[in-house]
């Protein structure tokens, strides 16, 4: 079995690195300062994907991604995920889960009419088998590591995004426009469920972090980590009334939301400014990271003067790109696809700290880059 044995991993190491990235990291995460770039490097291998059924293979590769993330420069903290797929929500609520020997789980809609959606009940958790699959993932990774390690939760699609596999994909849309009340009810079903799920997750894990999943998690940021991927085919009408309600729940609830959205979702910024407990967004400003990434500068000028910190993601061979994206306004964090060459991986973690550096000073001292 590839990965490292939880009985071989270096929890000394470990804990002392966490602690040195969250003492230089708290004040940018607090906003008490503007001066600091989050540069992240980080690697789980191969432990999202295939092998995700079996948690005693799972382990071992987040453990070896940990031991590698932690070797390279960097400003990202590490945790472990009981990772089972996008689809466990869907699950709960009665949708077919296909384990893949060669991809990732999936899920298949359940519901085409009026009829099937007015059908759908609110699951109970105690009796879904993926839901109570996680927190038996839990229980074994925390058995395994004494409990020594953070743990996000689950990967959480959004309220929406759920919805969007329960229903047909042409049926979503149809109930959006001539069904919104049973869409609605859903979707709130949906909520309560994630919330539930979400608080039961923390309560049994030994090292909770937070927000979860792909976000930039540390002690001092709440809430929960949503990824919110049909921002990217919505307008702001559709998202403010069919996401917007949802999420700002999830947030009162659990202290805050982060979202993520893979391609293009410039339509949605000042939408998603408004968000109220919104902490994080996380997108991709490079094919490399998304094949449909985001224009760096339109992401600048979108989301800069907002609260909440933005996470960009760009090959590590494209850095002077910091130079355009960069306002004084903007909380910006920077994540680098990972190298395995350790020499090109400082190099890219130096050079992005110098090239932040170096748009704060005052022009008439900038190096030349």
């Amino acid at each position: 079995m590839a990965g490292i044995n939880p009985r071989e991993f270096d929890y000394d190491n470990y804990l002392r690195k966490v602690e040195e990235i969250e003492a230089r990291t708290e004040l940018f995460v607090l906003g008490k300062t503007r001066d600091f770039l989050p540069v992240f490097q980080w690697t789980l291998g191969d432990a999202f994907g295939k092998d995700s059924r079996y948690r005693e293979i799972m382990l071992p590769l987040q453990l070896e991604g940990i031991t590698k993330t932690l070797q390279a420069s960097t400003d990202w903290i590490p945790f472990i995920e009981p990772w089972h797929g996008v689809g466990v929500y869907a699950e709960a609520f009665g949708c077919p889960f296909e384990w893949r020997d060669d991809d990732s789980p999936w899920t298949h809609p359940i519901v085409h009419n009026i009829d099937e959606l007015r059908a759908v009940k609110k699951p109970d958790i105690q009796k879904s088998q993926m839901l109570q699959y996680i927190l038996d993932t839990i229980r074994y990774f925390d058995k395994e590591t004494g409990g020594c390690i953070y743990m996000s939760t689950t990967d959480t699609q959004s309220p929406l995004d759920t919805a969007t596999l329960i229903l047909d994909t042409n049926f979503f849309f149809y109930a959006a426009m001539d069904y919104p009340e049973d869409l609605h009810r859903l979707i709130s079903d949906i909520t309560d469920v994630i919330i539930e799920f979400t608080l039961l997750q923390r309560q049994i894990m030994a090292r909770p972090i937070t927000p979860g999943h792909n976000s930039f998690c540390h002690p001092k940021l709440p809430g929960l980590g949503l990824s919110e991927d049909c921002m990217s085919m919505v307008g702001p009408e559709f998202f403010d009334e069919f996401a917007r309600p949802y999420n700002e729940r999830i947030a009162r609830a659990l202290g805050g939301v982060a979202i993520h959205s893979c391609g293009v979702w410039c339509q949605n910024y000042e939408i998603i400014k408004r968000l109220e407990g919104l902490v994080e967004v996380d997108l991709a400003v490079h094919q490399q990271m998304d094949p449909s990434p985001n224009d760096p500068v339109v992401v600048r000028d979108g989301l800069r003067g907002s609260d909440f910190l933005v996470k960009v993601r760009w090959p590590g061979d494209r850095l002077d790109i910091l130079k355009n994206i960069y306002a004084p306004d903007l909380k910006l964090m920077w994540e680098m696809a990972w190298e395995d060459d350790p020499e090109i991986r400082q190099r890219n973690y130096d050079t992005a700290k110098r090239i932040f550096e170096d748009s704060c000073l005052p022009l008439q001292f900038r190096r030349i880059i």
